[in-house]
């Protein structure tokens, strides 16, 4: 199923939507031209700017190989890196669960309709995913770790809840590479992208002060709109400094690294909420909470795969207000896997 609508995606009129904002950048800055034309308008605003980059200059940078190719080229072979990344980020979730189970979350997450449209638009969600996944994995060696961090919150600068967890977790020289190498980046580029750079703080700002989009916002407009626009986004950072403070209890207790994993799982699924707008495609940032192992919680609860079923069947549902209800239910969930460690006599 999902090989038959990536190969129609493939055909139609979006296809490569959001990578060409990136070619488009990457050609601006080939040419000498400003990377980011809004911030001389005064008119940086999400929602009807569509289209226009708003990423790190550094992006733009590492765009210009493939902006010399042929466009039709260059959607192929990005479509091409994207699907692969897919495909490992699933199945190295799978390697976690049971032979048996295997199959299905293979299957729950090539049918995950996030990322089924993520693939074909070409945009960075899966690939800063993807990095974080790494550097969770490279956790212990901090500066292959925090190298990593840097890259995939760099991209997108969505995941940043990420580094409060660590932060709380107690894992805070992960962080401390990151920062690191992101403002050494920052200073190497400087020369040739000082005034970009400069201009992308201008971004971020209009952006984060934009008006949310009516249209595939997973956000009730109830909650879209101010006051009710700050709602969203305390529950991401209350989960957040919920998650991290659980498994700093348990981060030295052997055994609790599935419980360590779980609450990076919830910062990172979480992150997206903090976006003005919450395109419906950011909801692969909680494609690991759902494929994850759960860790054995201190009673056995055997209803953990139905809610997560029908977490991950709120989410497929699309239209507002079910796929943030469905994230919210695999929130609840991991929260309920979390909170034993916090109690006497949880799992050591």
């Amino acid at each position: 199923m999902a090989a038959a609508f990536w190969a129609r995606s493939i055909v139609e009129a979006g296809f490569g939507y959001d990578l060409d904002a990136y070619l488009d950048a990457a050609e601006r800055l080939r040419q000498g031209l400003p990377l980011y034309p809004l911030v001389g308008l005064g008119a940086v605003t999400p929602g009807p700017n569509e289209g226009y980059f708003f990423n790190s200059p550094l992006v733009a940078l590492g765009f210009v190989p493939l902006a010399a190719l042929p466009r039709s080229t260059a959607h192929l072979v990005w479509f091409a890196v994207l699907s692969a990344l897919a495909l490992v980020l699933v199945a190295s979730f799978a390697r976690g669960h049971d032979r048996a189970a295997r199959p299905w979350v293979v299957a729950a997450g090539i049918a995950y309709l996030p990322l089924l449209l993520e693939v074909p638009l070409g945009n960075l969600n899966l690939a800063s995913v993807v990095l974080l996944a790494a550097s969770w994995r490279l956790r212990e060696r901090t500066v292959a770790g925090g190298t990593l961090l840097a890259a995939g919150v760099g991209l997108k600068l969505l995941p940043i809840l990420v580094l409060v967890f660590l932060l709380v977790d107690g894992r805070w020289r992960l962080v401390a590479v990151a920062t690191a190498v992101g403002a050494l980046s920052v200073v190497a580029t400087a020369p040739w992208l000082g005034g970009a750079w400069i201009d992308y703080a201008a971004v971020l700002g209009g952006v984060g002060a934009g008006v949310p989009a009516g249209t595939f916002n997973v956000v009730p407009a109830v909650l879209a709109g101010s006051p009710g626009r700050y709602v969203v986004p305390a529950l991401a950072l209350g989960a957040t400094l919920w998650a991290g403070w659980c498994t700093r209890r348990a981060v030295r207790r052997a055994g609790a690294s599935g419980v360590e994993s779980l609450g990076f799982w919830v910062a990172l699924g979480v992150s997206p909420l903090l976006a003005t707008t919450v395109w419906y495609t950011y909801l692969v940032f909680a494609l690991p909470l759902l494929l994850a192992p759960l860790p054995a919680p201190a009673q056995p609860r055997a209803r953990a795969p139905a809610a997560r079923a029908a977490a991950y069947g709120l989410i497929e549902a699309r239209f507002a207000p079910l796929p943030l209800a469905g994230l919210l239910v695999a929130v609840l969930l991991a929260a309920l896997h979390l909170r034993p460690v916090t109690r006497p006599g949880g799992p050591e």
